[in-house]
């Protein structure tokens, strides 16, 4: 009985002292953190780290007025069990006095996917949508988790980052993620949830070897283990190693792309970056992508930015689509943007009528005031602001109407020479994509007003008139080489 007696508080103890020391420097580090979020399943794991971190809270006065704790429960709907799992969940936190909430999501699995990845992609935008900048979500990923990732990783072709496994503490939406039991083994916690006679689900698809995880626990990290026992320690180092090796080309990144950044999270300076070394360009583009929150542009595209559009001609059209995303050359400058849908130029856009009300409405407003902003069909919004003297001359009689070019056009703006539309977008650095999307003041049929770009000779506003400023904000995501423009 005494030797069962000294096992058991071993196993409480040396988990809660790795925990507590865990707490202690969330405390330390994130002092807006008021709520800890469990993220919870159910399982071995969850269970250990829920159960673990209310008796630290409640024996530790600072770390009970630091933090008030919660859990939140994913139900992905995939298992036939999965509602009882919910319940089982719900109960245990009734017991403890937790409050829960409970969260359901439907995966549309296609043929060839990963149901794995699409549970944990599910997950995290529950949890990134859910958790308020005063919470930190806890999740009970542990040393074998870790290095089961490696593993899985180095399978598929990781790079540094990827193989440095997963980080102890991250951003997460508006919260901060962090992993508190990475330290400790699968075997710890176990005897931790056996000392204190733990409650906890065993989720059948656990012994499903179709999963890769699963097949790698039970059948390939056996072998290894048997061949080669201190297989976990040399791993870790590894993987020690590449975390630093990991933050060395991010602080390199950071450093090449304040050399080469023309607009922050829109374009870089070729010039620039040709400057680098192959293997420095793509670190630097993948860092700033994702620095950015764009999608991960992956191996294979940060190759082909780097063979076709860094070295590529300043006309060139090369442009390469991933997610949604266009990277291309403009001039030189290497941009990113939205795919953006066909506009139609056909399309009627809103009539500006400035009837008898518009006007007393306009009278009122200050010199610079906003009279209006029109919305445009997936193409922003053009707004009106008062000004006296400068930009458009008021119609009295009969309405303005917004519309977009044709094809043909001609007009002279204040201070220049009669030239073709697509010759003044084109001077103006309206890029090529954005060129069909400019929209235009038109009156009686006639371009009066290019918003953003200038007025029309005779259209202006004489010494004292009332005018109307005219600015173009295309859709956010649009790159106009200045985000909007203003007459």
């Amino acid at each position: 009985m005494a030797s069962t007696a000294r096992i058991k508080q071993t196993a409480e103890q040396k988990l809660e002292q790795s925990l507590l020391a865990e707490l202690t420097a969330l405390r330390l580090q994130q002092p807006a953190c008021r709520t800890l979020q469990i993220a919870y399943s159910g399982g071995l794991d969850s269970t250990v780290l829920l159960v673990a971190v209310q008796r630290l809270l409640a024996a530790d006065k600072a770390l009970h007025a630091a933090f008030h704790l919660q859990a939140i429960h994913v139900n992905h709907g995939l298992s036939p069990q999965a509602s009882r799992w919910e319940q089982h969940c719900r109960s245990v936190c009734a017991q403890l006095g937790i409050a829960l909430s409970s969260h359901q999501v439907e995966l549309a699995i296609d043929s060839g996917d990963s149901v794995e990845e699409k549970a944990r992609l599910a997950r995290y935008r529950v949890f990134s949508e859910h958790l308020h900048e005063d919470e930190c979500l806890l999740m009970a990923h542990h040393r074998d988790d870790q290095l089961e990732t490696f593993f899985l990783r180095l399978q598929r072709g990781a790079g540094v980052d990827g193989l440095a496994g997963m980080p102890h503490t991250r951003k997460l939406g508006k919260s901060q993620l962090w992993r508190p039991l990475l330290n400790l083994r699968r075997q710890e916690l176990q005897a931790y949830a056996q000392a204190l006679s733990l409650q906890w689900i065993e989720d059948e698809s656990n012994a499903d070897l179709r999963f890769d995880r699963n097949y790698l626990r039970q059948q390939l990290l056996p072998r290894v283990k048997d061949r080669w026992p201190g297989y976990g320690e040399s791993w870790q180092r590894s993987m020690n190693l590449l975390a630093e090796a990991s933050e060395l080309l991010a602080e390199l990144a950071a450093e090449d792309i304040g050399r080469v950044e023309q607009e922050k999270a829109v374009s870089l300076r070729v010039q620039a970056l040709r400057t680098l070394s192959e293997s420095r360009q793509r670190n630097l583009l993948r860092h700033w992508l994702l620095a950015n929150a764009y999608p991960d542009p992956g191996w294979q595209v940060l190759c082909r930015v780097v063979k076709e559009l860094i070295p590529a001609a300043e006309t060139a059209r090369t442009r390469i689509n991933w997610q949604g995303w266009i990277l291309q050359r403009y001039r030189e400058l290497l941009i990113i943007r939205r795919e953006l849908p066909l506009q139609s130029t056909r399309q009627a856009l809103p009539v500006i009528d400035f009837t008898l009300a518009g006007q007393n409405e306009f009278a009122l407003l200050p010199e610079g005031g906003l009279w209006q902003e029109i919305k445009l069909p997936d193409n922003g919004a053009v707004r009106l602001y008062k000004r006296l003297g400068q930009g458009l001359q008021m119609p009295r009689h009969s309405p303005l109407q917004l519309g977009y070019r044709q094809g043909g056009e001609r007009c002279r703006l204040v201070g220049r020479r009669t030239r073709t539309l697509k010759k003044i977008l084109q001077d103006a650095a309206i890029p090529p994509w954005l060129r069909e999307r400019q929209p235009l003041l038109l009156h009686d049929g006639e371009i009066v007003a290019i918003p953003g770009i200038g007025v029309v000779d005779g259209q202006q506003a004489g010494a004292g008139e009332e005018g109307l400023e005219c600015s173009w904000s295309s859709r956010n995501g649009l790159w106009t080489g200045g985000g909007s423009a203003t007459l």
